[in-house]
């Protein structure tokens, strides 16, 4: 994909066996004077969490930008020991995954 999407990116990571319950977020859009805004929102799921916005003149920068951030959180199996997985599909709250589940597939949206 060569642009960036309007509507959020939504993740999580969840991990009962270890008390992981982890929502990433991430928007991109243009504001009213033409720039680029990215937003991203982490934190524990049902917590306030924390979020950021970063303003970009181009969209070729927002992009390396967010491709960044998602690369960070493809490698969360590595670090975490749980992947990230997209929030679509989700009946009424984050799917529930247990240790070894595997790594539900690679984020790669933007590439």
């Amino acid at each position: 994909m060569n642009t960036l999407p309007l509507d959020p990116l939504e993740l999580y990571a969840i991990d009962p066996l270890r008390n992981i319950r982890r929502r990433w977020r991430v928007v991109a859009a243009r504001d009213l004077f033409g720039r680029w805004r990215v937003e991203t929102s982490w934190g524990r799921i049902g917590a306030a969490g924390r979020t950021l916005v970063r303003s970009f003149a181009e969209e070729a920068e927002a992009r390396r930008y967010v491709v960044v951030l998602i690369g960070v959180r493809a490698r969360a199996l590595r670090r975490l020991g749980v992947p990230y997985l997209p929030a679509h599909g989700r009946k009424g709250g984050a799917r529930e995954r247990g240790a070894g589940d595997g790594d539900g597939g690679l984020l790669t949206p933007f590439c």
